[in-house]
Protein backbone atom coordinates (compact mmCIF):
# COMPACT_ATOMS: atom_id res chain seq x y z
CA UNK A 1 0.00 0.00 0.00
CA UNK A 2 0.94 3.63 -0.02
CA UNK A 3 3.27 5.37 1.62
CA UNK A 4 1.08 7.37 4.53
CA UNK A 5 3.50 9.49 6.38
CA UNK A 6 3.41 12.27 4.62
CA UNK A 7 6.12 15.23 4.27
CA UNK A 8 6.24 15.45 8.11
CA UNK A 9 6.40 11.66 9.18
CA UNK A 10 3.12 12.04 10.20
CA UNK A 11 0.07 9.94 8.51
CA UNK A 12 -2.56 12.41 7.01
CA UNK A 13 -6.18 12.50 8.05
CA UNK A 14 -8.48 10.88 5.59
CA UNK A 15 -12.40 11.45 5.32
CA UNK A 16 -14.68 8.47 4.45
CA UNK A 17 -16.09 5.77 6.75
CA UNK A 18 -14.73 5.53 9.96
CA UNK A 19 -14.12 2.31 11.53
CA UNK A 20 -14.71 2.52 15.50
CA UNK A 21 -13.40 0.69 18.14
CA UNK A 22 -16.28 -0.97 19.00
CA UNK A 23 -16.06 -2.77 15.30
CA UNK A 24 -12.52 -4.07 16.59
CA UNK A 25 -12.60 -4.88 19.83
CA UNK A 26 -14.36 -8.52 19.34
CA UNK A 27 -11.23 -8.99 17.62
CA UNK A 28 -8.55 -7.60 19.76
CA UNK A 29 -10.35 -9.74 22.65
CA UNK A 30 -10.22 -13.24 21.14
CA UNK A 31 -7.09 -12.67 19.37
CA UNK A 32 -4.66 -10.27 21.65
CA UNK A 33 -5.41 -11.13 25.08
CA UNK A 34 -3.04 -13.15 26.33
CA UNK A 35 -3.37 -12.48 30.30
CA UNK A 36 -5.65 -13.11 32.05
CA UNK A 37 -8.21 -10.67 32.60
CA UNK A 38 -7.72 -9.25 29.72
CA UNK A 39 -5.79 -6.13 30.73
CA UNK A 40 -4.38 -5.61 27.72
CA UNK A 41 -7.73 -4.52 25.95
CA UNK A 42 -7.08 -0.94 27.18
CA UNK A 43 -3.94 -0.53 25.65
CA UNK A 44 -5.45 -1.38 21.81
CA UNK A 45 -8.54 1.05 22.60
CA UNK A 46 -5.93 3.46 23.45
CA UNK A 47 -3.95 3.15 20.44
CA UNK A 48 -6.66 2.40 18.04
CA UNK A 49 -8.08 5.86 19.25
CA UNK A 50 -4.21 7.35 17.90
CA UNK A 51 -5.04 5.55 14.70
CA UNK A 52 -8.00 7.07 14.77
CA UNK A 53 -6.77 11.10 15.41
CA UNK A 54 -4.37 10.28 12.53
CA UNK A 55 -7.55 8.88 10.64
CA UNK A 56 -5.73 5.41 10.07
CA UNK A 57 -9.32 3.94 11.06
CA UNK A 58 -9.90 5.13 7.47
CA UNK A 59 -9.15 4.64 4.27
CA UNK A 60 -11.16 6.23 1.22
CA UNK A 61 -8.45 5.90 -0.92
CA UNK A 62 -9.61 2.35 -1.81
CA UNK A 63 -13.77 3.29 -1.12
CA UNK A 64 -14.23 3.46 -4.84
CA UNK A 65 -12.60 0.05 -5.19
CA UNK A 66 -14.88 -2.00 -2.07
CA UNK A 67 -11.24 -2.20 -0.59
CA UNK A 68 -11.70 0.37 2.61
CA UNK A 69 -13.14 -1.97 5.27
CA UNK A 70 -10.21 -4.36 4.00
CA UNK A 71 -7.26 -2.35 4.55
CA UNK A 72 -8.70 -1.25 7.81
CA UNK A 73 -9.19 -4.75 9.04
CA UNK A 74 -5.03 -5.45 7.78
CA UNK A 75 -4.60 -2.34 9.98
CA UNK A 76 -5.98 -3.60 12.98
CA UNK A 77 -3.89 -6.99 11.96
CA UNK A 78 -1.09 -5.16 12.43
CA UNK A 79 -1.35 -3.24 15.67
CA UNK A 80 -1.85 -6.84 17.29
CA UNK A 81 1.17 -7.92 15.08
CA UNK A 82 3.04 -5.24 16.64
CA UNK A 83 1.59 -5.26 20.10
CA UNK A 84 2.02 -9.03 20.49
CA UNK A 85 5.68 -8.36 18.80
CA UNK A 86 6.87 -7.44 22.96
CA UNK A 87 6.42 -11.33 23.62
CA UNK A 88 8.84 -12.66 20.69
CA UNK A 89 11.16 -9.98 21.28
CA UNK A 90 11.25 -10.63 24.96
CA UNK A 91 11.94 -14.45 25.41
CA UNK A 92 9.72 -17.03 26.69
CA UNK A 93 11.76 -16.15 30.36
CA UNK A 94 10.77 -12.93 30.54
CA UNK A 95 8.64 -10.87 33.15
CA UNK A 96 5.74 -10.49 30.80
CA UNK A 97 3.96 -13.34 31.56
CA UNK A 98 0.76 -14.56 29.65
CA UNK A 99 0.54 -16.81 27.16
CA UNK A 100 1.23 -16.14 24.11
CA UNK A 101 4.04 -18.68 22.17
CA UNK A 102 3.02 -18.64 18.51
CA UNK A 103 0.61 -16.42 15.86
CA UNK A 104 -2.80 -18.11 15.05
CA UNK A 105 -3.17 -19.05 10.78
CA UNK A 106 -3.58 -15.69 9.39
CA UNK A 107 -6.75 -17.29 8.10
CA UNK A 108 -8.30 -17.03 11.28
CA UNK A 109 -7.43 -13.47 11.72
CA UNK A 110 -8.83 -12.12 8.69
CA UNK A 111 -12.21 -14.59 9.33
CA UNK A 112 -12.23 -12.40 12.09
CA UNK A 113 -12.31 -9.34 10.89
CA UNK A 114 -14.21 -10.30 7.96
CA UNK A 115 -11.19 -10.32 5.54
CA UNK A 116 -11.48 -12.98 2.67
CA UNK A 117 -9.88 -14.67 -0.53
CA UNK A 118 -11.89 -12.10 -2.77
CA UNK A 119 -11.01 -8.88 -1.08
CA UNK A 120 -7.08 -9.58 -0.83
CA UNK A 121 -7.35 -10.73 -4.47
CA UNK A 122 -9.02 -7.25 -5.08
CA UNK A 123 -5.56 -5.42 -4.04
CA UNK A 124 -4.10 -6.75 -7.62
CA UNK A 125 -6.59 -5.58 -9.68
CA UNK A 126 -5.65 -1.97 -7.95
CA UNK A 127 -5.06 0.54 -10.88
CA UNK A 128 -1.84 1.57 -9.15
CA UNK A 129 0.50 -1.44 -7.90
CA UNK A 130 0.18 -2.13 -3.92
CA UNK A 131 3.90 -2.14 -3.65
CA UNK A 132 3.98 -6.02 -2.98
CA UNK A 133 5.31 -7.08 -5.95
CA UNK A 134 2.99 -10.07 -4.98
CA UNK A 135 0.74 -11.46 -8.35
CA UNK A 136 -2.25 -13.40 -7.57
CA UNK A 137 -3.60 -16.49 -9.87
CA UNK A 138 -7.22 -17.62 -9.72
CA UNK A 139 -5.92 -20.85 -8.76
CA UNK A 140 -4.14 -19.21 -5.70
CA UNK A 141 -7.24 -19.54 -2.71
CA UNK A 142 -5.33 -20.67 0.59
CA UNK A 143 -4.47 -17.53 2.56
CA UNK A 144 -2.17 -19.51 4.84
CA UNK A 145 0.41 -20.50 2.05
CA UNK A 146 1.67 -19.32 -1.01
CA UNK A 147 1.22 -16.06 -3.40
CA UNK A 148 -2.32 -15.12 -0.65
CA UNK A 149 0.21 -15.60 2.21
CA UNK A 150 2.71 -13.30 1.10
CA UNK A 151 0.48 -10.90 0.07
CA UNK A 152 -1.14 -10.92 3.52
CA UNK A 153 2.30 -10.93 5.08
CA UNK A 154 3.95 -7.67 2.87
CA UNK A 155 0.18 -5.69 2.85
CA UNK A 156 0.71 -5.60 6.55
CA UNK A 157 3.90 -5.33 7.27
CA UNK A 158 3.28 -2.44 4.74
CA UNK A 159 1.17 -0.40 7.39
CA UNK A 160 3.83 -0.51 10.33
CA UNK A 161 5.14 2.59 9.81
CA UNK A 162 2.42 4.52 9.73
CA UNK A 163 0.65 3.04 12.80
CA UNK A 164 4.22 3.61 15.12
CA UNK A 165 4.11 6.97 13.88
CA UNK A 166 0.82 7.43 15.14
CA UNK A 167 1.48 5.92 18.33
CA UNK A 168 4.48 7.87 18.84
CA UNK A 169 2.60 10.92 18.22
CA UNK A 170 -0.17 9.85 20.96
CA UNK A 171 2.34 8.65 23.74
CA UNK A 172 4.69 11.64 22.59
CA UNK A 173 7.83 10.01 22.99
CA UNK A 174 9.15 5.90 22.54
CA UNK A 175 9.56 5.80 26.62
CA UNK A 176 6.22 6.75 27.54
CA UNK A 177 5.22 4.37 24.73
CA UNK A 178 7.81 1.40 26.13
CA UNK A 179 5.98 1.97 29.47
CA UNK A 180 2.52 1.87 28.41
CA UNK A 181 3.59 -1.47 26.58
CA UNK A 182 5.12 -2.73 29.29
CA UNK A 183 2.31 -1.66 32.24
CA UNK A 184 -0.68 -2.60 29.67
CA UNK A 185 -0.56 -6.56 30.88
CA UNK A 186 -1.55 -5.23 34.36
CA UNK A 187 -3.97 -3.34 36.57
CA UNK A 188 -3.44 0.52 36.74
CA UNK A 189 -2.62 0.45 40.30
CA UNK A 190 0.51 -1.60 39.17
CA UNK A 191 1.98 0.97 36.88
CA UNK A 192 5.92 1.79 37.00
CA UNK A 193 7.65 4.74 35.02
CA UNK A 194 9.63 3.51 32.30
CA UNK A 195 12.96 5.09 34.32
CA UNK A 196 12.04 2.16 37.13
CA UNK A 197 10.96 -0.09 34.48
CA UNK A 198 14.24 -0.16 33.35
CA UNK A 199 16.13 1.08 36.26
CA UNK A 200 15.19 -2.22 37.80
CA UNK A 201 16.03 -4.57 34.87
CA UNK A 202 18.32 -7.63 35.26
CA UNK A 203 19.46 -10.24 32.11
CA UNK A 204 16.68 -12.09 30.70
CA UNK A 205 13.46 -10.09 32.33
CA UNK A 206 12.63 -8.70 28.58
CA UNK A 207 12.64 -5.51 29.73
CA UNK A 208 15.69 -3.59 27.68
CA UNK A 209 14.65 -5.70 24.72
CA UNK A 210 10.95 -4.81 24.74
CA UNK A 211 12.50 -0.59 24.61
CA UNK A 212 15.17 -1.90 22.11
CA UNK A 213 11.76 -3.20 20.20
CA UNK A 214 9.96 0.37 20.77
CA UNK A 215 13.20 1.95 19.54
CA UNK A 216 13.19 0.28 16.27
CA UNK A 217 10.02 1.40 14.99
CA UNK A 218 8.05 -2.06 16.55
CA UNK A 219 8.95 -3.69 13.38
CA UNK A 220 11.00 -6.83 14.79
CA UNK A 221 7.28 -8.76 14.73
CA UNK A 222 6.77 -12.00 12.80
CA UNK A 223 3.83 -13.30 11.60
CA UNK A 224 3.84 -16.68 11.20
CA UNK A 225 3.04 -19.65 13.45
CA UNK A 226 6.43 -19.80 15.20
CA UNK A 227 7.19 -19.78 18.71
CA UNK A 228 8.58 -16.71 20.63
CA UNK A 229 12.53 -16.69 20.28
CA UNK A 230 14.00 -18.59 23.70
Amino acid sequence: MTDRTGSVGRPPPHRGRRHPWSRVEPFFREHGCVVAGDPELGWYREAWGALEKTGLTQAEEFAEFGLDGTVIGLRALCLLAMYLGIYQVAGERSELGGCFSAHAPCSRYLESLGVGVDELRGFGMLPEDPQTGVEIGPEDKDIDDGPLSELVAELVESECDAIFVSLLDHYGDMAVLFAALWNSRKPASESETSEFILGTASPGDGRREVMSYVENGMNGWRLVRTAAAP
